[in-house]
C-alpha cells in the first residue's frame, strides 16, 4: 500500500541518497584548500599546531559544502545568497527527481507491459477453488476468519490473518498474520502481535528481513526471541527466495518455494512482496501515464496455499478491499508480479519463508 504524503515524507531519505557523494566531494576540496591555506599562513610563521590545522580544515570543508550544496558564498549579499539557495534547491530537486524517474524506468521489469487484469480470470475468486485452497491452508494453521482492526493492540483476538489498518502497513499486517499462524497465546487468551513500524511507507524486502531476524532470534543461543517472549510459538528458520540484484533464477525456483507450504514435517509460511501493477493495472486500456503512476504500488501479503494440480496460488491479501478470503493467481502471473524491482533501491522483490521447528520424536516406552 502507498500512504498519503508518500513523496513528502520520503523527501528526507530521497536527499540523503545523494548527500554522501556531495559530502565526499566537498570534504576532498575542503581538505585540499585547507592544506594550502595552512601551509601558506602557518608554516612560514611557525604558528602551526594540530588545533589550528583542525580548525582550518573544518572551516574550509564547511565553506565547500555550503558552496556545493546551497550555493552560499561569503562574497555575496544576504539576499543574493537566499536567492541562490532557493534556485539551487529547485534546480537540484528537479534534477534528482528527473534522474530517479529515468533510473526507475531503466529498472522496469513487467510494470509497463500489457496484461489482462487477473480479476478477469474466472478462477480469481472461484468459491469451489477457494474452499479447496483454504482447506489446505487450514491444515497448516491458517484460520478462515481474518481480523480487521484500526491498530495492532491488545485484545486483537485469536485469528491469524490481520488486515492492514491503513495504507503503508501491509508489511506489518503480513508479518503479524504469518507469525500468528504458527500459534501461541497471551495470558488474556488473545494471540500475540507486533506493533506498527515507524516507516511512512511499506517496508522493503531488506528491511523486512532485518525486522524478522530481530523478532524471531534470541540475542544469545537458547534465549527466547521477542516473539516467543510475547507468547508466540518458536520459528526455526528464515529463508529469502529471489530479491537482490538478480531476482529469481527461473519460474521453477518460485514453484519449488511454493511446494514448501506443504512440507510434511515443517510446512513453511511465505510472505511475498510483489507489485500490483502487472496483476491489476496493466490492461490494454491503460495509458503509459497511468502505468507510471502505479510504480510505487508495492504490496506485502501472505501466500498461504499452492494448488499445484491447478497451477494456482492463494494470496491472502491484507487489504480488505480485495476480499476476506484472498484470491487465486496463476503461478506465472504471480511470478511476474514478484519478480519486479523496488522503486527505492532497484533490488528485486521476493519471498520470505519461515519454518517451524521439526516435530519432537516420540519417546520410546
Amino acid at each position: 500500500g502507498l500512504p498519503k504524503g508518500f513523496l513528502l515524507k520520503n523527501c528526507k531519505k530521497f536527499w540523503l541518497w545523494h548527500l554522501p557523494p556531495i559530502v565526499k566531494t566537498s570534504s576532498a576540496f575542503g581538505c585540499l584548500r585547507a592544506g594550502m591555506l595552512f601551509w601558506t599562513h602557518h608554516a612560514d610563521s611557525g604558528t602551526a599546531s594540530p588545533g589550528s590545522l583542525v580548525h582550518t580544515i573544518g572551516s574550509q570543508i564547511f565553506r565547500e559544502m555550503s558552496s556545493l550544496l546551497l550555493g552560499v558564498s561569503e562574497d555575496k549579499s544576504f539576499v543574493s545568497n537566499i536567492v541562490g539557495v532557493s534556485g539551487r534547491f529547485l534546480i537540484t530537486s528537479a534534477s534528482l527527481i528527473g534522474f530517479r524517474i529515468y533510473q526507475r524506468l531503466s529498472w522496469r521489469t513487467s510494470e509497463l507491459g500489457t496484461f489482462s487484469s487477473v480479476k478477469e480470470d474466472e478462477r480469481y475468486q472461484d468459491e469451489e477453488l477457494l474452499t479447496k485452497a483454504w482447506n489446505k491452508a487450514s491444515e497448516q494453521g491458517w484460520p478462515r476468519d481474518p481480523v480487521e482492526c484500526d491498530d495492532f493492540a491488545e485484545g486483537l483476538g485469536g485469528g491469524a490473518v490481520v488486515m492492514q489498518p491503513r495504507p503503508g502497513f501491509c508489511g506489518m499486517a503480513t508479518l503479524n498474520s504469518t507469525l500468528r499462524s504458527f500459534g501461541g497465546i497471551l495470558a488474556g487468551g488473545t494471540a500475540p502481535y507486533l506493533k506498527l513500524h515507524a516507516y511512512p511507507r511499506y517496508v522493503t524486502l531488506e528491511e523486512m528481513v532485518k525486522l524478522v531476524k530481530r523478532v524471531i532470534s534470541g540475542r544469545v543461543p537458547h534465549e527466547k526471541s521477542i516473539w516467543e517472549s510475547g507468547g508466540g510459538n518458536p520459528i526455526e528458520s528464515m529463508q529469502v527466495i529471489g530479491g537482490g540484484k538478480n531476482g529469481f533464477a527461473s519460474l521453477e525456483q518460485l514453484k519449488a518455494a511454493l511446494r514448501q507450504l506443504s512440507h510434511p514435517t515443517q510446512p513453511a509460511r511465505i510472505m511475498a512482496i510483489y507489485h500490483r501493477s502487472p496483476l491489476f493495472f496493466c490492461s490494454s486500456g491503460k495509458t503509459l501515464q497511468s502505468k507510471l503512476s502505479c510504480f510505487p504500488m508495492v504490496h506485502w501479503s501472505p501466500v498461504i496455499a499452492y494448488l499445484e494440480d491447478k497451477d494456482l496460488v492463494l494470496v491472502m491479501d491484507v487489504n480488505h478491499l480485495y476480499g476476506s478470503k484472498g484470491y487465486l493467481l496463476p503461478t506465472k502471473r504471480f511470478y511476474d508480479s514478484v519478480n519486479t524491482r523496488d522503486c527505492f533501491n532497484g533490488n528485486y522483490h521476493g519471498l520470505v519463508l519461515l519454518r517451524p521447528p521439526p516435530p519432537h520424536p516420540r519417546a520410546e516406552l
